[in-house]
Parts: structure tokens; C-alpha cells; sequence
């Protein structure tokens, strides 16, 4: 048991120190990716220190520093790692567009470095074109490298126009990748065309604007290197206080010089400025020193070229006609190396052939394209029919579904609205026999009250003395006189009667009037108990206004049942004359 725990609790420690190790090795590459533009010495040697562990690294992380250890040889001018090693990966960024725009790069870098014009140009030019420059995470900054590095190319080929096209999109590369001195610095290397095509305005124009914005930046150095190409001008225009001023300025500021005042390996081409210089203020013998220190770098056929132009001006100058035919001699052949060199024959196997061969291989690759976009044309055109059909389905059916739906609620609707009017019509057929039902019942009930009422005041007056029956039909005229100034005051109090008093009334009157009260309820006239007591109250004076009050309805309703009382008891329209033809009615008591 104790074995197996320790045996888990090693396990544990290792994989702990390989993940904390992965951990270290992936932060150390971060660092020399952040240190590779703006101090790639530093890079270099971050990376370097990192190789005795490359073994032990995943393979991402091993891709990766390949990556970064080729980048910082290139920008610390080293040799590049093997064709193999970049084409490992080349093979593995496939599917990564940066990383593998970046090793197309550095791959166009090995091949420039063995002098293939041809091969730097492919690789170059495929990595330009793996750019996706409308993505923001497009990698601006290599982009904006690798135009410079096709810009330099045509420089060396001699070929401007085609430098200066390149040159412009470098330098908008990298005001994309907010590179400000590199932009600066590409504008400054497109002086060399233009010296090229003999344009020397254009060269002092963008010179001086590159100097004043590196002074504006705070970069002294790189001021500095913008003055040979001024130097070049100023020499072509005698002007050597200028000439001399910018030679201090370079020789003291560019960082090009060691101790020895030696400049660094691969600018030596200033040192025939330096001789230029000499000769024209005539101090011939630095001039001669000058112009022969160029020819101890032949690797350049450019510096001989310099160098013994600069000799035979010395001694043509000088009338040493000896030497003057021996450079001139070897300035001759040397020219015809150059011109051998950069003939049309070599700029087209150079730039003019790859191109052609590009030309040729999108011609079919825009065969193929062709092909493949027109059956893509038909398969989308295919799929279009298929889903225009599905979606057309679709609708349809769910149309279908929706109008099944609105029909069903359409018949619902037509039910619905027959089984409304039946139910209005039954409700108005009801409503009516439950007006007639009422009429009845109420005219039934005050029937009945009535004779209820008639019958008690029988039942008194039955009982009272035979003595006192004439004084009792007295005091019934009492009665109705005592009751009509009660309702007299209440009517001008507007006050209504009360149901007893409307009974009194009704009862005083048969008892009072009995001629006049038989005539009025006679069933032919269908007088109803309110007609009635409107009949009672027109035959005591009370004016319409006291009746509605006395009622308690309002005085339309009044003005309406005097109507209808005047056409069933006399046959007249309206209430004309209405009040005077039942005054008339034949009638005794009060």
C-alpha cells in the first residue's frame, strides 16, 4: 500500500513539473514574440537559450518556436534554419493563415538569401496572397514586411517601377498595423527608385520629409541614415558645405561605424560618397583611399563598379594614362558583368518569367474555376428549386391549415349569430306576454285591493248604529273634501301620495260619485287604475303638473295617458278639450 502511494504521489510530482515546465516555455515564448520587433537581439537570445528544451515541448509550442527562432535569425541578419525545417512548417500552419503567411515569409527569406530571384518572388507572392486584409486580425505588420522585401528585390534587379508599386503597399501595410516608423522608413528606401529613374527631386523631397518626421519622433539614428541619398544629392549639385554637414551627421549619429570609424558590413557602397566627396574639394589622396577601400568588398559588383569609376576619374584627372587605361580596363568589364547581370533576359527570368508562369497557372487555375463555379452555379441553382419547392410546400400547406381554421370559425360565427337572433326574438316574444302578464296581474291586484278595501269600509260602516248611516254618508264628502286639500298641499309641496291615500281617493270617489266613477271604469273604455285616477283628479281641478306629482311619474307620461283617456273616452286626439268633457260627466257629491 505504502509502495502504490508513492508511486501515485512521483507521478503526481512529474506531471506537475511538465505542466509548470510547459507553463515556463510557453510564457518565454510569449516574451521573445513581444521583443522580436523592437529588440530582436534580445529575442534571439531568449530563444537561443530555450533550445536544450525544445525537445521536451509539445508540438504546438515546438511549431511555434521554429517559428520565432526563424524570424529572429532573419531580423538579426544570421542564417536562416533548413528548407526542411520551414517546410515542417509550412506543413503544419495549413489551416492558419498568419502563422503560415509567416512561413511562406521566411521561406522567401531563405531563398533570397541564396540569391534565387525566382523562388523569393513565388514564396513572397503566396504570402501576400494568403492575406485576408479585410479581417482586423490579419497580421499587417508581415504583410507591410514581406511588400518591402518584394520592393527590394526589383531595387536590386533594377527595376523601379516595379520597387515603387511594392514600396506603396508596404508602407499602407504598415500604417495598418499603426507601425508608424516602419511606414516612415519604407517611404524613405523608395528614394532608391527614384534615384534609379534619375529623379532627384523626388529623392531630396522624400529624404528631407523622412528626416524632419524620424527628428519630429525623437530618432536621431534613423535621421541620420536618411543622409547618404542627400549626400548623393548634394555632391551632384557641388554643394559641399551641405555635403560635408551630412557626412558628420551620418558618420556620428547612424550607428553604422565602429570605433575605426569602419562602417557596417554591407553599406560599404558610402564609402564611395566619401571618396565623391574628397575628389571634388581636391584632396585626392583620401579620395584614392576611399575609392580603393571599396574594391576589398567584391562580393558587391556594385562596390568595384564605384571603386574604379572613382579611380579612373583620379587618374584621368591626374594624366596618369597607365593606370587611367588599366581601371578603366576593369571598370569595363566590370560594367559588362552588370549589364550581363541585369539584362532583360535576367530581369525576365527574374520578374517578367514568374510572372508569366503565374500568369499561365491562373489562367488554369481560372479554367478550373470556371468549371467549378458554373457546376456550383447549377447546384445552387438545383438547391434553390429544391428549397423554393419545400418552403412553397410549406406555406401552402400551413395556408391551407390557416383558412381550415378560419372556415371552421366561420361556421362557428353563422351558428352563433342564428342561435342570437333566435334568442332575441324568443326574448321579445317572452318580453311581451311578460308586459301583458304583468298588466293583467297588476290591474288584478288593485281589482283586488279595491274590493278588499270596499269591502272593510262595508264591514264598518255595517256595523255603526242604523242612526248614524246618513251622518257617515256625510262625513264621506268630509272625507274626500279633508283628503283633496291633503293632496293639494302635497302637490304644491311636490311631494307624492302615498298608495293609502290614492285607495281613499278611489274608494271616496265610487262612494261620492258613483255615476261619474261607474261611467269612467266601465270595461268598455279599458281604462287602467293610473288612467282611472287621472280621470279622479282632472274632475277635482288638479292641474297636469300636481297629477304627475301626485303619481309620481313625470309629466310626458302624464301628457301621454291623458292622450290616450281623451281618445277612449270621447274619441279625441291629443288632450284637447279633455278636462271640460269630464267635468261634464254626470256626477254628485263633492
Amino acid at each position: 500500500m505504502r509502495q502504490g502511494a508513492y508511486l501515485i504521489i512521483i507521478i503526481l510530482m512529474i506531471v506537475l513539473c511538465r505542466c509548470n515546465r510547459h507553463q515556463l516555455f510557453s510564457s518565454s515564448l510569449d516574451r521573445a514574440d513581444s521583443l522580436l520587433r523592437t529588440n530582436p537581439d534580445s529575442a534571439f537570445y531568449v530563444l537561443q537559450n530555450m533550445g536544450k528544451d525544445i525537445e521536451e515541448a509539445s508540438k504546438p509550442l515546438r511549431m511555434r518556436y521554429l517559428l520565432l527562432w526563424a524570424q529572429s535569425r532573419n531580423k538579426t541578419f544570421l542564417p536562416l534554419p533548413s528548407r526542411d525545417t520551414l517546410q515542417t512548417l509550412l506543413d503544419y500552419y495549413d489551416d492558419d493563415d498568419n502563422n503560415r503567411m509567416t512561413a511562406l515569409y521566411m521561406m522567401g527569406c531563405l531563398y533570397r538569401d541564396s540569391n534565387n530571384v525566382y523562388k523569393t518572388l513565388q514564396y513572397l507572392s503566396d504570402a501576400a496572397v494568403i492575406a485576408d486584409t479585410t479581417d482586423s486580425n490579419c497580421d499587417f505588420y508581415t504583410l507591410s514586411r514581406i511588400y518591402s522585401q518584394m520592393s527590394a528585390l526589383f531595387h536590386r534587379q533594377k527595376a523601379p517601377r516595379f520597387e515603387l508599386e511594392y514600396s506603396k503597399l508596404a508602407e499602407r501595410m504598415a500604417w495598418k498595423a499603426k507601425d508608424t516608423l516602419g511606414a516612415v522608413t519604407e517611404v524613405r528606401f523608395r528614394s532608391w527608385a527614384y534615384q534609379m529613374l534619375n529623379d532627384t527631386d523626388s529623392v531630396y523631397l522624400i529624404c528631407k520629409r523622412a528626416e524632419r518626421v524620424y527628428s519630429y519622433m525623437g530618432l536621431d539614428k534613423e535621421a541620420a541614415r536618411t543622409m547618404p541619398s542627400l549626400i548623393d544629392i548634394y555632391l551632384s549639385r557641388d554643394s559641399l558645405l551641405q555635403a560635408k554637414a551630412a557626412i558628420d551627421r551620418y558618420e556620428k549619429f547612424s550607428g553604422f561605424f565602429n570605433g575605426k570609424n569602419e562602417i557596417r558590413r554591407g553599406l560599404e557602397n558610402y564609402y564611395g560618397l566619401k571618396g565623391r566627396y574628397y575628389f571634388q574639394i581636391g584632396i585626392i589622396d583620401s579620395a584614392m583611399f576611399f575609392y580603393r577601400k571599396m574594391l576589398c568588398y567584391p562580393d558587391k559588383i556594385n562596390n568595384l563598379k564605384d571603386g574604379y569609376n572613382g579611380l579612373v576619374d583620379i587618374f584621368r584627372n591626374q594624366g596618369n594614362k597607365d593606370s587611367l587605361a588599366k581601371y578603366s580596363n576593369l571598370a569595363s568589364i566590370v560594367a559588362d558583368s552588370i549589364k550581363r547581370l541585369y539584362s532583360p533576359e535576367n530581369l525576365a527570368l527574374s520578374h517578367t518569367n514568374y510572372y508569366a508562369d503565374r500568369s499561365n497557372e491562373m489562367a488554369i487555375n481560372s479554367r478550373a474555376d470556371k468549371l467549378i463555379y458554373a457546376w456550383g452555379i447549377f447546384i445552387a441553382f438545383l438547391l434553390f428549386l429544391a428549397i423554393g419547392y419545400i418552403i412553397f410546400r410549406f406555406y401552402r400547406n400551413k395556408l391551407n391549415a390557416h383558412q381550415k381554421v378560419i372556415n371552421t370559425e366561420k361556421r362557428q360565427i353563422k351558428l352563433l349569430e342564428e342561435r342570437c337572433a333566435k334568442a332575441k326574438t324568443e326574448y321579445k316574444t317572452m318580453a311581451n306576454k311578460y308586459n301583458q302578464d304583468l298588466k293583467i296581474k297588476t290591474d288584478e291586484i288593485s281589482e283586488l285591493e279595491r274590493m278588499i278595501y270596499v269591502i272593510q269600509k262595508r264591514m264598518e260602516i255595517q256595523s255603526e248604529d242604523n242612526t248614524t248611516l246618513l251622518a257617515n254618508t256625510d262625513s264621506l264628502n268630509l272625507q274626500l273634501k279633508a283628503l283633496l286639500t291633503k293632496l293639494n298641499k302635497d302637490s304644491h309641496k311636490a311631494r307624492a301620495a302615498t298608495k293609502e291615500d290614492l285607495l281613499k281617493l278611489r274608494y271616496l270617489t265610487s262612494e261620492c260619485a258613483p255615476e261619474f266613477f261607474n261611467h269612467i271604469s266601465s270595461p268598455q273604455y279599458d281604462l287602467s287604475d293610473r288612467e282611472i285616477l287621472i280621470c279622479t283628479f282632472i274632475r277635482y281641478d288638479f292641474k297636469p303638473a300636481e297629477i304627475s306629482i301626485m303619481l309620481g311619474v313625470s309629466p310626458q307620461i302624464t301628457s301621454n295617458l291623458r292622450a290616450r283617456i281623451n281618445m277612449r273616452l270621447f274619441g279625441i286626439s291629443g288632450t284637447r278639450h279633455l278636462d271640460d268633457n269630464i267635468k261634464k260627466l254626470k256626477s254628485y257629491g263633492v
